[in-house]
């Protein structure tokens, strides 16, 4: 790796007092994460650190900070770091350095032990029972709500006067026929494609009289009803879903369960009749 001024890195002198430590270079995150200086320099430290334990002279160890170019939390913590999270015996520091190492000592907390990993069965029956478990939650609230649904059908017939009629009448305009259109173009554009493709078959035949009792079956009696469904499905579940959450964000939700008022009697069941 090529290596300038800036470069952080850590020069090594013996002198007559013992070994001196000079750290020079910018000792900044835009440094230091790059992943060649990271690699170069974690070398580096870790060399470091052999060779201290080897010589057990720790104390002889001097440290000079004073010609860094720039340091920041991030330098400072990597540092304190491979110091061992304590001062060195010996260190020559500028003030804003002391300043910024003794923030970094301060605030620098271990992490937590690592949990011992589980064997590989252990995990897959976890895995297991907590998706079992989600299952039989959702059971639970289909369950629920299907019994709801016929109380209120039972309700309904039983007192036909206090039925939501209004509501069946307005989700059956924006239900049914706001999806009418949407629903004649898609059936328009498929006709249009299957009669093409058809006749290019039956031209082969000299049986081109046929394609309008081909697509008066395939696509008024079989597709008509599923292309129908399928989209009155999809563009009615997802303005269902977000009226729905739109009421338990504004808190009406909360507001009929205090007055009273049956959700279920005047949400669900309205909703449900005409989807199905």
């Amino acid at each position: 790796m090529l290596m300038d001024d800036s470069t952080p890195r850590i020069e090594q002198q013996d002198t007559p007092e013992g070994r001196l430590f000079v750290v020079r270079g910018a000792w900044t995150a835009a440094e230091i994460t790059t992943r060649a200086v990271w690699a170069t320099l974690t070398a580096q430290l870790e060399r470091l650190s052999s060779d201290a334990t080897h010589s057990g002279k720790a104390a002889a160890v001097r440290w000079q900070l004073g010609q860094i170019d720039k340091l920041d939390y991030v330098g400072a913590q990597v540092l304190w770091n491979h110091w061992g999270q304590q001062w060195p015996a010996q260190l020559e520091v500028e003030p804003s350095q002391r300043t910024l190492l003794e923030n970094v000592a301060k605030f620098t907390c271990n992490p937590p032990p690592p949990k011992a990993r589980q064997h590989r069965w252990a995990e897959l029956f976890i895995l297991l029972g907590s998706r079992v478990l989600r299952l039989v939650d959702h059971a639970k609230g289909l369950l629920r709500l299907v019994g709801q649904l016929l109380l209120d059908i039972i309700r309904l017939i039983k007192h036909p006067q206090q039925g939501p009629w209004r509501d069946f009448s307005g989700h059956l305009y924006h239900i049914g026929a706001t999806a009418l259109p949407i629903t004649a173009l898609v059936g328009f554009l498929i006709g249009v494609v299957l009669a093409y493709l058809i006749s290019q078959q039956l031209r082969q035949f000299g049986a081109d009289a046929f394609i309008v009792n081909i697509l008066g079956i395939s696509l008024i009696r079989e597709l008509g009803p599923v292309l129908a469904a399928i989209l009155i499905a999809g563009r009615s579940g997802s303005a269902i879903t977000a009226q729905i959450g739109v009421m338990r964000v504004t808190e009406e939700l909360d507001a009929m369960r205090v007055m009273g008022i049956a959700r279920g009697f005047r949400l669900v069941m309205p909703r449900w009749r005409w989807r199905w």
